[in-house]
Formats: structure tokens, sequence, C-alpha cells
């Protein structure tokens, strides 16, 4: 953060926040077997002020990394909290840096977009020292819990099951993909991360092609990324995991707390099959699973009870996320902030492609996170390479067949793991 901050001010707006969502409040408890939150009636979150601003400029970013690191490592306790930790480092008067650190239990991506714009509307009421408008809200995060309690029970559970339990029938327990390395029994969840921005030229035209097809561009990207999953190992057919916000109404939209839900894509891919046809078939299967998206995937999971994957998840080894809108940043007055890269990153699978839609301008963003003591930086970039020109490929021709795509030969440094 670029500019003259005001601490105490600062300090004041995170408070409000805290105040305002009881999310943020909240500790988990175990009792008679059974998960239950209990939440405070105020806190005030700790404010950790770490000054830096002594140390030379190359000390500083050394030292930036390793309390980020130590940061985001550190255990949470769900039964004694605090679930959200924030430091400030200050490296000048004009330079800070904040990390955020929150639990996945009561924090999502879009919590992150809410929390921005809270802050953003607090800080300035503070450093002009007039009173805030009230923060309080309709809802609150346990009132959702219970409503969804609630609701989703009897023939309301009993059908999103059915579908479920129909459309992942007889699924393979695993994905034959191709690494650099050879998988080690235990898990690892260290990750890093390849940014790339697809040429304005294939945007325009990929823009077009999904207005003249009435698709949406997360229809084909998806697609996209299915077909380079069947031609990293050759199985017809594929699951791939999307999330969803799961905010489906507007009591919920300005609340801090995890909502989102993953959805599990089934489709078949075959040589001969066209890519309009695959495409047709990627759109049918992603609007049925959006129409069943309320059942947790947790509970979907207690209910199959699969084989885990070869990264330890069940069901699915990769993840496509799409974000229509440019990630939330954060705006204080007359404070210059951006997100920094870390080198401490941790993920789940092995595998997970974001697409971020920032504007008709700028186009697309496209960052491939993967497992680092699965894949090389090199060949993530290959992976992206190949998938861009499966976007080519497909609305270049969309009657051609898959196995007519132009897609290279995996590079000679990738060894296939048999799973199966």
């Amino acid at each position: 953060m670029h500019g003259p901050l005001n601490v105490g001010a600062f300090a004041q707006s995170l408070h409000e926040v805290v105040n305002c969502h009881e999310i943020l409040r909240t500790t988990f408890v175990e009792s008679e077997g059974q998960v239950m939150q209990i939440i405070a009636p105020s806190f005030t979150l700790p404010l950790t002020i770490v000054d830096l601003k002594d140390l030379p400029a190359h000390l500083q970013v050394s030292e930036v990394e390793k309390v980020a690191h130590e940061v985001m490592l550190c255990p949470f306790d769900l039964a004694r909290g605090p679930l959200l930790r924030v430091k400030l480092l200050r490296l000048s008067v004009t330079e800070h840096v904040l990390i955020l650190n929150a639990h996945h239990m009561i924090y999502d991506g879009w919590s992150q977009g809410v929390l921005f714009r809270q802050l953003s509307t607090l800080y300035p009421a503070f450093v002009s020292g007039t009173p805030p408008s009230s923060s309080e809200l309709p809802v609150q995060y346990a009132d959702f819990a219970i409503w969804q309690r609630q609701w989703l029970q009897g023939s309301v559970l009993q059908a999103q099951l059915d579908y479920w339990k129909q459309q992942l029938k007889d699924a393979p327990p695993a994905l034959n993909l191709p690494t650099d390395y050879e998988r080690s029994t235990v898990r690892h969840y260290r990750s890093k991360h390849c940014t790339m921005q697809l040429p304005l030229l294939l945007v325009d035209r990929l823009r077009a092609f999904c207005q003249q097809e009435d698709m949406k561009l997360f229809i084909v990207v998806f697609a996209a990324f299915n077909i380079l999953h069947y031609h990293l190992s050759q199985q017809e057919d594929i699951l791939v995991g999307t999330g969803v916000s799961n905010r489906n109404r507007a009591e919920i939209e300005k609340l801090i707390g995890c909502f989102v839900n993953t959805l599990v894509i089934r489709t078949h891919v075959s040589d001969t099959v066209s890519c309009r046809e695959y495409l047709r078939q990627v759109r049918q299967v992603i609007l049925e699973a959006y129409a069943h998206q309320v059942l947790p995937f947790e509970k979907l999971i207690e209910e199959l009870q699969p084989l885990p994957s070869p990264s330890g998840t069940p069901l699915i080894q990769t993840m496509l996320v799409m974000h229509d809108v440019p990630l939330p940043q954060l705006a204080l007055s007359d404070i210059t902030a951006r997100i920094l890269d870390s080198s401490i990153e941790t993920m789940l699978y092995d595998l997970m492609l974001v697409v971020v839609d920032l504007d008709m301008v700028e186009g697309l963003q496209v960052i491939l996170r993967y497992q680092c003591y699965l894949y090389s930086e090199a060949t993530v970039m290959w992976l992206l390479a190949q998938w861009q020109s499966i976007l080519h490929g497909i609305i270049a021709d969309p009657d051609q067949a898959i196995m007519d795509l132009p897609m290279e030969p995996l590079p000679a440094q990738i060894v296939c793991n048999k799973y199966l």
C-alpha cells in the first residue's frame, strides 16, 4: 500500500467490519459429535504492526516473505480463534504491506470483495472523523446455515442426491495425468502458478464465437480445458471441478463467509466427436449441475464415499474457476494498493486454471496453479500454450473432430503415472 496510511483509522475500520460480520467473531467447537458455532458478542481483532523501515530495501523484501510465510503456515485453532489474522508491515512512512490470512471455514473469494469494499467505505469516514453509516446486516452467516439445513432435507435433499448419484455413477477414480516427477505417497500442498494474458485478437474472436453460438464464454474455456485433459490422459470419461459462489439470494451477497461450493462436471470426449457437439454436451452438463448446485460437496462425498484421487481429493484432481469480474482491489482514499504475488502458496488439487475476465479492453487473464512437486514451470507454460491452441482450433472450425485439433505431443520430460 503506497500513501500516507492512517493506521488508527485502518484499525478502526477493521474493528467495524468484525463487529458487522458475526462469522469473523465465530469459533467452532465439538459437542456430542456435532460441530457448533460459538459467536462472540464482541471482539477486537489484533492488528499486529511490524516495523521494517530501518532495514535496507533488499532485506525488507526477504523479511516480508519471512513474515508472510510465518502467518500463512501457522495453524488455526478453530476452538479458540481468531480465524482471521491481520499483520501490517511498515516499510516506510508511505509504504506498507498488509497480510491477511483467513480460515476457509469463514471466508471465500467473494468475501474478499466484501471486505475490501467495506474497508474502502469505512476508512475515509474514520480518517475524517465522520461517524460511518450503520453497517448492520439484515441476516448473518448463522441464519443462512440454519435456513440451508432446514430447507435441504426431505424431498429437496433426495432430488439433489438422486441427480448427483446418477451423474457420477461408475465414475473413474482418477485421471492418468502425466507429470514431470513421480508422485510421492506423502501428500503435498505447496503450489506455484504461471500467468498469461490471452491475445486480444483471440479474446475478441472468442467473444464473437460465443455470441454467434449463444453460449457463455465459460463453456468454451471449460471445454478446451477438458479436451486438454483428454489429450493428456487418453481417457474419455473426464471429471473436472468448478466452483460456484452459491450466493443466489440478495440477502447474502454482502456477507463474509464461506458459501462457495464445488461442482463435479463429468463429460465424455472422443476423437470422432466434433467440437460443436462437445460444446453442446459441456453446456448441457454444466446447466444441469448449476440446477443442482445447492448440495454441499462435503455431503455428496459423505453419501458416495468415493476412493480418493492420487492428489488425495475425492472425485477430482483438477479445477477450473472463472471470474466474470476483475478480482477485488482495496481502495483507501489516497492510498494506492495492489495485490503482491507470494511465494507461499498452497492448494489441494494437482492443477487449477483460473480465468479472469478483466474487461473488453484488457481481455482475459489466465492463471494456472500447479503442485510444484508434480510439475515444472516449463511444463505448465506448455499446458497453457496447448490450451490456448485448442481454443484457436475450436473457433476456427467448430465442426472439426476433436482428433483434428492442433495439439503437440507430450514433452519428453513428462512421465505417465498409471493409477487405474
